[in-house]
This record gives C-alpha cells, structure tokens and sequence, in this order.
C-alpha cells in the first residue's frame, strides 16, 4: 500500500472516530463507506495507469477499457449509496474527501 492510500485511511480513521461520537453510529459508518469508494477507487486508478503505461498496445485498450468499465461502476455505486441506502450525505462526503486531504497532506509534507 502507497503512502497517500495509509495517509487516506489514517485520516478516514480518525473521522470516522470524530462522526461516530459527534453524530452517532450512522455518521460513522456513512464515512467508512465514502472512504471505502473514494481510497479504492484511487487504488485502482493507479493499478490501471501503471499498467496502461507499462503495457503494450492490445493491453493499453483493454486497460482503457477497463477504466471506463470502472468509471461506470464507481458512478453506479455512488448513485445507489445516495438514492437507496440511509447514509448521512454530509459525513459520506467528508469520508470521500479523505482521499484528497491525504493527497493534500502527502504532498504538503513532502
């Protein structure tokens, strides 16, 4: 695991910990479920660019492929968590932005 996915987690730990106090038990577990997406689809983004980049021109289509595969699944995912199951909105959004404050915090700390 890279330091902005540890980063990503230590963070989403720390605000699932915060929501689940403040905003109970519901608050909590809306932020795990946004940086479960979030961190995730992250990873994936890099498993998929680094093989994109590193492979050849039949596996550079189907890595193209499978990056739209999971650009609609990730928008699926995220249209059924807000629509269909009873999260907090705002602590789903806090739990998909821990990606972005661990980017922020790796590349701030160099």
């Amino acid at each position: 695991m890279e330091r902005i996915e540890r980063t990503g987690i230590i963070i989403a730990m720390v605000a699932m910990i915060m929501g689940a106090m403040g905003g109970g038990l519901l608050w909590g577990i809306s932020i795990a479920w946004g940086a479960v997406l979030s961190i995730g689809g992250f990873r994936l983004w890099c498993i998929l660019t680094t093989r994109f980049v590193s492979g050849g021109k039949t596996s550079s289509v189907l890595v193209g492929f499978a990056g739209f595969a999971k650009l609609g699944i990730l928008g699926f995912v995220l249209w059924w968590t807000v629509t269909c199951t009873p999260i907090q909105p705002l602590a789903f959004l806090v739990g998909l932005s821990s990606i972005v404050a661990s980017i922020l915090w790796v590349t701030l700390r160099g």
